[in-house]
């Protein structure tokens, strides 16, 4: 079973008190996340603050074994501050949490994997489903309760735990309220599909153009002959 952590909670590692933590993740388990937090919410310097998110991110590192986890800075803005972080493979950082196929999902835990449910309340959900055991699930835990979490996921989500909330008027998004849950989702397969489609319109705009031209010199030629 491959193991990727995805890490919700590492900003809370070395930050106390209230604040947002927006994740942003890729199909290999990297991406961005941002963690906002009301400056009245911190009880030290800038500085301080700074040295104690580094040296978190240090801590992260060395128990992974590698450099999985970059901060990209920390600026206040609108009395809040904000901290960007980057991370490629968070595995090591905690062994609970898992990036893996629904159907090794249900071999490792299958009394949750059948208590979800489909964001999409028409649908019903069997978790015996031969078109559902490749789809991946994302398996998070450890989340601090006094941090409002939202994460993007790459692609459209199709079940959850209890907990998860698709945000709003979005397919790929979601909010965490436990510190514990499952999320499974369809990635997206614009990437194939789109770079098809914009080869197919590029070559199509570029044919017409060429028979464009064409026939504008071939008119331009038959115009300036004299056939007096």
């Amino acid at each position: 079973m491959r193991r990727i952590i995805i890490l919700f909670s590492f900003v809370l590692l070395f930050l106390t008190g209230c604040g947002t933590l927006e994740v942003e993740l890729e199909k290999d388990g990297s991406g961005t996340a941002i963690f906002t937090m009301p400056l009245d919410e911190v009880s030290y310097s800038e500085e301080a603050l700074m040295e104690e998110i580094q040296s978190g991110v240090e801590q992260a590192n060395e128990r992974a074994g590698e450099n999985v986890l970059e901060s990209k800075g920390m600026k206040t803005k609108d009395d809040k501050m904000i901290a960007k972080f980057e991370f490629d493979h968070i595995s090591a950082l905690h062994p609970d949490s898992l990036l893996v196929s629904f159907s090794d999902m249900a071999r490792y835990n299958p009394y949750q994997m059948e208590r979800l449910s489909p964001v999409d309340e028409e649908e019903e959900f069997d978790h015996e489903a031969e078109a559902i055991q490749d789809l991946p699930v994302y398996y998070f835990t450890e989340l601090n309760p006094s941090v409002e979490t939202t994460l993007e996921l790459p692609g459209e989500v199709k079940y959850v735990s209890h907990g998860v909330s698709l945000v709003e008027g979005e397919k790929d998004k979601v909010t965490l309220q436990n510190s514990s849950g499952y999320i499974v989702y369809e990635p997206s397969s614009f990437s194939l599909i789109g770079i098809l489609i914009i080869l197919l319109v590029v070559a199509g705009a570029g044919g017409w153009f060429f028979m464009t031209r064409k026939r504008e010199k071939q008119q331009s030629v038959w115009e300036g002959r004299d056939v007096s």
